[in-house]
C-alpha cells in the first residue's frame, strides 16, 4: 500500500497534536501535512510561498479541514479548492467543532465529502480519527493524481 498525503488545516496546536497522536494509532501508511489556515493551505496546494518545491509539498489525498480559521476561513477555502480542476477530486473532511445546521448545511453545498465534529475525549476523538483513516485512505479508491 503507497503512502497517503493528508493535508490537515487546522489552527489549534493541541488540535494538531491530537489528530497526530491519533493517525499515529491508527497505524496506517500516511504522511501528515500541516497548514493553519485557508491561505497558507492553497499556497500549498499552489506551491506557493514556503511550498515551491513539489517533494515538501505534495498533492494531497485527502484534505481535513476545520471551519473556524484565522484569515481565510474554511467555507471560503473550499469554495476556492472545489472551483479549481486541479483539486477538486481531492476529498476533503470537514473536522470541526461546529455543529451549527447551517454551517453543516453550507459545508455540504460547496463539496465537503464528509462532516465530522471534534470529539472532546481523546479515546473518541482516536476511534474518529482511526474509522476516517480506515474508510477514506484504506478503503476507497482515490482519483489518481491529475
Amino acid at each position: 500500500m503507497r503512502r497517503l498525503t493528508v493535508l490537515l488545516v487546522e489552527d489549534n496546536p493541541r488540535d494538531v497534536r491530537l489528530t497526530e497522536r491519533a493517525f499515529a494509532q491508527a497505524n496506517i501508511p500516511h504522511d501528515l501535512r500541516v497548514v493553519r489556515d485557508g491561505d497558507e493551505a492553497l499556497e500549498y496546494l499552489h506551491r506557493e510561498g514556503a511550498y515551491t518545491v513539489p517533494d515538501s509539498s505534495p498533492r494531497p489525498d485527502m484534505i481535513l479541514l476545520d471551519l473556524n480559521l484565522p484569515r481565510m476561513g474554511g467555507h471560503e477555502f473550499m469554495q476556492r479548492v472545489k472551483q479549481d480542476v486541479r483539486f477538486r477530486q481531492v476529498p476533503i473532511i470537514i473536522l470541526t467543532t461546529s455543529g451549527r445546521s447551517d454551517d453543516v448545511r453550507q459545508a455540504y453545498e460547496n463539496g465537503a465529502n464528509a462532516y465530522l465534529l471534534k470529539p472532546v475525549e481523546f479515546s473518541r476523538f482516536t476511534e474518529v480519527i482511526g474509522h476516517l483513516a480506515s474508510f477514506w485512505l484504506e478503503t476507497v479508491e482515490l482519483p489518481p493524481d491529475l
